[in-house]
């Protein structure tokens, strides 16, 4: 209660990735809550934010994404990094 939407979750990563993006290229690893991942997938994806929640994001798993002028969902759940 009294917390973040999750429409300002949304937001708030978004600006977080645009600033990522803007920085300096190479790999990166981010530890986030499901909410956070589902919200980026969205912006990324260009998903109606309505459909996070069909997003099924499960603790403790990796979820890779490539960045680019169109970026794509590689893994989703993964148990591992995958090797490169």
């Amino acid at each position: 209660p009294g917390g973040e939407s999750f429409r300002q979750v949304a937001e708030r990563t978004a600006a977080w990735l645009a600033e990522v993006r803007d920085g300096a290229g190479g790999d990166l690893a981010v530890v986030a809550h499901a909410g956070s991942i589902r919200a980026l997938l969205c912006t990324l994806l260009e998903l109606p934010l309505e459909r996070a929640f069909r997003l099924g994001v499960d603790h403790g798993r990796v979820t890779t994404v490539k960045l680019g002028r169109e970026p794509s969902l590689l893994y989703l759940n993964a148990d591992r990094v995958p090797p490169a």
